[in-house]
Order: structure tokens, then C-alpha cells, then sequence
């Protein structure tokens, strides 16, 4: 029990601080556009121009940011995708949300960070990089809310979640990880299938 509050404390204070870094964001991107307005006003092209390119330099991974149209998603999966790039596992997302989540901001947060975190630790386990990848998808589906996680994976881990056995160090957390996800799912009443085929293995979850 003290294991299973403790990561979900720990699930908490990362949404704490997601939501504060989406805070933080939209509080910079309001003054900028204040600064390039006042600038414009007064018909400044030349320091415009140039608040502008300082801004870029200040924000190199601008270019990596994910834009689902939720700051919230936007910011875990930006997060993820920077720590996938580091370890050369390629990572696609597919999110058309378009209807809004059926998921609160914990819950979003939970489920999330650990099917990713699990794909990105079943990727790692692979030595030829180019077989490594991630792909997520976040869309209705058949009158469904469907969330898939699709990852390399070098060996069917259905034997593991079956038995909330784990391959990490700290095996505690790792099976209450797969613990969380399976409460979150029974919390909405939604669908959770597992299926493991070609070395890839794929979580589907419809709410």
C-alpha cells in the first residue's frame, strides 16, 4: 500500500508540474504577443524582427513541440518524445481530439505517462535502433474514445502484466504501473486488450 501511494503521489506531482510548465507557457506567449504588438504599433519592424529571432534561440526544441489542441497531452507527449529522441526510438502520434477527453487531468496524466514509459523501457531492450519505435493514437473510434499505445518490444510481455511480474529494478512500482492503468480503465468502465504480434506489442484502451 505505501508503494502504490507513493507512486501515485508521484503521478500527482508530475501533473503538478506539467500543469505549472503549461502555466508558464502561456504566460510567455502572452507577453510576447503583447511586446510584438506594441512593436508593431509603433511600426519598430527592426527590434520586432529581432525579439522575435532572440525568442527562437530560447526555445530550441520549438520545432519538436506536439500540437494536439491540449496543452496537457501537449506537454507529456512532448516530454516523452524528447526522452524517445535521446535514446534514437523513432515516435510517431496520431491525436484528433477534437470532442475533448473523457479522462480527467490526473487520470490523463497517470495513464499516459505510464504506457509511455513502459514503451519507451521495452524499446531500449532493443540493440538494432532501427527496429526501435513508439506510435500513439488518441481519437474516436466507433462511437469510442480510443487510446492505442503501439511499440518494438523484443519478447510478449503478456505472461508479466498477467502476473504484475517486472524486468525493472524496482519491480514494485512497475507492477502498480500496470496496476494504475488497469484501475483507471475499470474506474471509466472502458476496454483494455493487450496484443502482442511480429515483435510488436500494442495496448488498446476504448472508454
Amino acid at each position: 500500500i505505501e508503494t502504490k501511494n507513493k507512486l501515485l503521489l508521484d503521478n500527482y506531482l508530475e501533473q503538478e508540474k506539467i500543469s505549472k510548465e503549461t502555466r508558464k507557457l502561456k504566460h510567455d506567449i502572452q507577453n510576447d504577443l503583447n511586446n510584438l504588438y506594441l512593436l508593431l504599433n509603433e511600426k519598430d519592424i527592426d527590434t520586432a524582427k529581432r525579439y522575435i529571432e532572440q525568442r527562437m534561440e530560447q526555445v530550441p526544441i520549438l520545432s519538436n513541440l506536439i500540437n494536439t489542441g491540449n496543452s496537457l497531452i501537449d506537454i507529456i507527449l512532448t516530454q516523452k518524445l524528447e526522452k524517445a529522441e535521446n535514446s534514437n526510438i523513432r515516435f510517431i502520434s496520431k491525436i484528433n481530439i477534437d470532442e475533448g477527453l473523457v479522462l480527467n487531468k490526473v487520470d490523463t496524466s497517470s495513464l499516459l505517462t505510464n504506457l509511455l514509459d513502459n514503451a519507451i523501457e521495452a524499446n531500449l531492450k532493443i540493440e538494432d535502433i532501427e527496429k526501435r519505435f513508439i506510435e500513439i493514437r488518441l481519437e474516436r473510434y466507433r462511437g469510442y474514445f480510443m487510446l492505442r499505445v503501439s511499440n518494438s518490444c523484443m519478447e510478449d510481455p503478456s505472461s508479466i502484466i498477467k502476473t504484475r511480474k517486472t524486468t525493472k529494478e524496482n519491480k514494485d512500482n512497475h507492477g502498480i504501473g500496470i496496476g494504475i492503468i488497469e484501475d483507471i480503465v475499470k474506474k471509466y468502465s472502458g476496454i483494455l486488450n493487450y496484443k502482442y504480434d511480429n515483435k510488436v506489442f500494442i495496448t488498446t484502451i476504448l472508454f
